[in-house]
């Protein structure tokens, strides 16, 4: 740690000399004003702004400044600096659509502004500098930020380049205001957003490395009260919130995480790193065919870019380190920490959403090519020739008593270097129409397509408005969590997981609701389900339906239609087949009751009693069958036969595996998945009907048959997965629903988009009404 003397200090800690700075303020806000202009445009065109993650950081905002939320809203579930700000903004503005646009106008403006100051930091060039911040603006995808809603992200991004911006100026200066104001940058950073606080600590950590490794470490980091008291106040406060969240349970960290979808989302989107290197678009370009970006390629690319920059560092370490700015060590550091991230959740199986680290190498890409136009700038003003009132960094600096805005005709440079900003501006100018505004229409557009516009709306103003009591149950996963946000109501949703759930109860939520929104009954351990779709004579077709979760998304495979259990009957000698039929008048059930991994179902008709006890055993992936069939007086029972069908939504086959085993394979996005049955004595397995359907048959010994006779299976799914812990028992959809005090369902069309839940079934099954209606959405009132 080099002492104070032998740095020279720059008391403002910037790179280039005094100059226009006010000037280049003001066009610095103009450019961020109208860069929210544009968003503000864009987000008009329906009244829900576009993206679905708005509503969740709304109903986080609301406990912050005492606006009522939803039971389920659990303040402090996540890093909580940016809810405050966007709270206020739902207040000025009297509710959440105007404020989250109010809110985004306004961090698009500070982000523009922390851009410029982080430009300033970097380049000698004010121009430069607004370049930079037009730049980042102007760029295609990183605009998507806003039109997906990744608010607390946006609001960590504004403080990650102010801290690498004070950091800069603080290594030149020394100073304890810009320490100060590093220390304050990178707190609020950390309690932004956790993926910016994990980028950005690891940015400093590998800058701290190379300032050490070229003697440049500021001693003053850590041996002054600012810089003690400021990085023990940032450690603090990071540690105190983000421990005792996880201590609480509020706040999962959902960056740092290994789930059963790690795997998979990590191979998928591992190359999503690299989309802001534009890599298939150059090779289409240069080979005129399609490039595979494969995981392979992306995690080679990343060890290959990360000893390549630590191998130049190195070099110029070694050959010359005065080579080396300070400027260079952030650039660097700011790559170094993108990827060592990457390779690090990589290696240790940590869920991370590798789509979002993209956003933080559009900045950085700009950085380094801003960074080789500064240097380029600078060596052709010098190379112009000298003017008497020259100056290395000046794109706008004071000659005699007059600016350079306006300079003399005989100033060859300045008309030069005019030259150059002119094209610059035309190419920004030209590139804003033809990506960046079609682009950014074309985003409000994706994540606005469905559940923004009036009618939904006026539906969930009607709940509003009721003046009844409950939460919503939606049958379609479109509209995120918008319903909970314009209602203030709790909110149960049909869809699948993502990976990134927010929280994990809203993972345990999401996958009963699913669950209740498609089966009356059903029992599960967690991996293997087994349910009943519904009581009345036309959805009591499955008794049970088979089904196993793989990545917290219920797979069906079979289903045993009551139907198609066959009982053999015989008295004195005459010999009848007995199935339930709703038609037949002497028909009874179903019935159905539960325990806490069982369920039983009882039905029967014409002196028939069948019974079937249905077991998810816990703590595995298997699940029993047991059928019984009963009679009463002379009567005896020969045989009794199930037949297993495919699920009406399942597209797998059987085989027969021996007299008394079978194999259902199910296709999925992750490969073929194999289901084992296996029956137990004295079943044997039947035909095989065209691979579709199977059949199961157990006998009365040969002495006679009794009362009574049982078939029993057991299924077996050894690869299923899911991502909910709390997912284990017997549920019953009424009990459910009145746990959650659900009075009303959302439906899109009338049905779900994934389930197949019609209107019909809730109006059939829980006696259901239609409330209201508009355009495609359609309330239920449920009594």
């Amino acid at each position: 740690m080099p002492p104070r003397s032998g740095q020279p200090v720059r008391p403002d800690g910037l790179e280039s000399s005094p100059g226009p700075d006010r000037a280049a303020l003001v066009v610095a806000i103009a450019i961020a004003l109208v860069a929210a202009i544009v968003f503000e445009w864009f987000a008009a065109r329906t009244p829900i702004p576009p993206g679905g993650d708005e509503g969740t950081w709304l109903l986080l905002s609301y406990p912050y400044v005492g606006i009522a939320a939803p039971s389920q809203v659990q303040l402090f579930s996540y890093p909580p600096l940016s809810f405050p700000f966007l709270g206020f903004s739902v207040l000025v503005s009297g509710g959440p659509l105007l404020g989250a646009r109010i809110f985004v106008g306004a961090v698009i403006v500070a982000l523009g502004l922390s851009a410029y100051l982080l430009g300033r930091s970097m380049f000698r060039w004010r121009l430069v500098a607004l370049f930079f911040e037009a730049a980042l603006f102007l760029q295609p995808d990183f605009q998507q930020l806003y039109y997906f809603g990744a608010y607390p992200n946006l609001f960590g991004l504004v403080f990650f380049f102010l801290a690498v911006a004070f950091g800069l100026r603080f290594l030149r200066s020394r100073r304890e205001l810009h320490l100060a104001l590093f220390w304050g940058s990178v707190t609020a950073a950390v309690l932004s957003h956790a993926l910016v606080g994990v980028i950005l600590v690891a940015l400093l950590g590998i800058a701290g490395i190379l300032l050490l490794a070229f003697r440049r470490f500021p001693r003053e980091l850590v041996t002054s009260r600012v810089g003690w008291l400021g990085g023990g106040l940032s450690v603090g406060s990071s540690v105190l919130y983000y421990l005792g969240s996880a201590i609480a349970g509020t706040n999962p960290p959902n960056y740092l995480l290994t789930t059963v979808l790690t795997p998979t989302q990590s191979t998928q989107q591992l190359g999503e790193v690299f989309h802001a290197f534009y890599l298939e678009p150059i090779s289409l370009l240069v080979h005129l065919g399609a490039f595979s970006f494969t995981y392979g390629a992306a995690l080679a690319l990343l060890w290959g870019l990360t000893i390549a920059i630590v191998a130049a560092l190195a070099f110029l370490r070694w050959r010359s380190s005065a080579a080396v700015s300070d400027r260079m060590i952030g650039t660097s550091s700011w790559f170094l920490a993108v990827f060592g991230v990457a390779l690090l959740s990589w290696y240790l199986s940590l869920t991370a959403d590798y789509r979002r680290f993209t956003y933080f190498l559009y900045p950085a890409n700009l950085l380094l090519i801003a960074l080789g136009a500064d240097i380029a700038l600078a060596r052709l003003w010098r190379a112009w020739g000298p003017t008497p009132n020259a100056d290395t960094g000046r794109a706008a600096t004071e000659v005699g008593d007059r600016r350079v805005w306006m300079w003399p005709a005989r100033d060859r440079r300045n008309a030069r270097f005019s030259v150059i900003v002119s094209v610059a501006i035309l190419l920004l100018l030209v590139s804003a129409g033809v990506y960046t505004l079609p682009a950014a229409s074309g985003f409000e557009d994706q994540n606005s397509r469905v559940a923004h516009g009036a009618d939904l709306v006026n539906a969930l103003g009607a709940i509003s408005r009721s003046g009844i009591p409950g939460a919503i149950l939606s049958v379609t996963p479109l509209v995120d969590r918008w319903p909970a946000t314009l209602t203030g109501r709790n909110l149960y949703e049909v869809r699948p997981p993502t990976g990134y759930t927010y929280t994990a109860n809203n993972l345990v939520a999401d996958e009963l609701a699913s669950l209740s929104a498609n089966y009356r009954y059903s029992v599960t351990n967690g991996l293997v389900v087994a349910a009943i779709p519904g009581l009345s004579p036309t959805y009591f077709n499955a008794s049970p339906l088979y089904g196993f979760y793989l990545d917290g998304i219920l797979q069906p495979v079979f289903a045993v239609s009551p139907e198609a259990v066959l009982v053999t009957v015989s008295d004195a000698g005459n010999s009848s087949t007995w199935h339930y039929g709703p038609s037949n008048s002497s028909a009874s059930g179903p019935s159905v009751t539960g325990s806490a991994s069982s369920l039983l179902l009882t039905y029967g008709g014409e002196g028939v009693t069948v019974t079937e006890a249905i077991t998810a055993l816990p703590g595995t992936s298997q699940l029993s069958v047991r059928v019984t069939a009963s009679v009463s007086g002379t009567e005896q029972i020969d045989s009794i036969a199930l037949d297993l069908s495919a699920a009406a939504t399942a597209s797998g086959s059987v085989t027969a595996s021996g007299a008394s085993a079978f194999v259902w394979s199910s296709p999925t996005a992750s490969g073929t998945i194999a289901t084992l049955g296996q029956l137990a004595a004295p079943g044997v397995v039947g035909p095989v009907t065209n691979g579709t359907g199977i059949e199961l048959v157990a006998r009365a010994s040969p002495t006679g048959g009794g009362s009574n006779l049982s078939i029993e299976f057991t299924a077996d799914t050894p690869s299923s997965s899911n991502t909910a812990s709390g997912v284990a028992g017997y549920y019953s959809t009424p009990q459910l629903w009145a746990g959650w005090d659900v009075r009303f369902a959302l439906l899109w069309n009338g049905t779900a988009v994934t389930g197949g839940l019609e209107l019909s079934y809730l109006e059939t099954e829980y006696g259901a009404s239609e409330f209201a209606a508009d355009g495609p959405w359609t309330v239920l009132l449920l009594p």
